[in-house]
């Protein structure tokens, strides 16, 4: 469990200086529903990939809260593209692949300048447990949000080539936002969904982000990355 958020901050805290440019959302929202088919046609969204833990459901729940499953299939009805770009640990996101079948589910793995990406989609996996437990046992390592390719590999998986016309939508600053910035894509921030389900260490670093938030908004504007 804590193993993953542990990861996750070894792969953020050397970039940290730089990631304060880019914490700033495109967007505000309440929660899931805001992303509603009325705000994607009037915002001129095609894409939009979630976060889950916090966004979609509570921590690592075992189905999506109910609440927002009629806006997902109504985003669906209307034509939107949706994908899934979570930080989970292996397990979690086969688990993933089967609780969202019909929306790709992306990830990497890096081995020094080299990446390989794994999509979930339909059943099909497009590189296979097997396969992928043996570039970890080779010394590959998972790549985590914050990361502008992995969130524009996520958008080549639904078809999308316009990143000006996705969202990326999640309950941290650190690695959805700054996802979402770094790849050139739109971003709505919301608060996270059933907070209290979420491991002390995790909570703790939300406050951490918050903080970290207000840094960044005394720095001045964004600055290209």
């Amino acid at each position: 469990m804590n193993g993953d958020w542990l990861t996750t901050a070894r792969q953020t805290l050397p970039r940290l200086y730089r990631l304060l440019d880019q914490l700033e959302p495109t967007y505000r929202i309440r929660d899931a529903r805001d992303v509603s088919p009325e705000f994607v046609a009037r915002e001129g969204i095609e894409a939009v990939v979630w976060d889950v833990d916090g966004t979609l459901m509570a921590y690592h729940a075992s189905a999506i809260e109910p609440l927002f499953v009629p806006g997902l299939e109504a985003l669906r009805a209307v034509g939107v593209r949706q994908a899934i770009l979570s930080n989970c640990g292996e397990a979690r996101f086969v688990e993933l692949g089967q609780m969202f079948p019909d929306f790709p589910i992306v990830r990497a793995y890096s081995m020094g300048e080299e990446r390989v990406y794994r999509v979930l989609h339909q059943g099909e996996d497009s590189l296979g447990s097997d396969q992928a437990k043996d570039l970890l046992a080779r010394g590959a390592r998972q790549v985590r949000k914050p990361d502008g390719p992995l969130l524009l590999a996520t958008l080549d998986a639904v078809g999308t080539s316009d990143p000006s016309a996705a969202l990326m939508v999640g309950d941290q600053f650190l690695t959805d936002v700054a996802s979402g910035n770094l790849a050139g894509t739109r971003s709505a921030k919301l608060p996270a969904w059933a907070k209290q389900t979420f491991p002390v260490t995790l909570r703790v670093s939300q406050g951490l982000e918050r903080f970290l938030y207000r840094i960044s908004r005394l720095r001045g504007p964004k600055r290209s990355s």
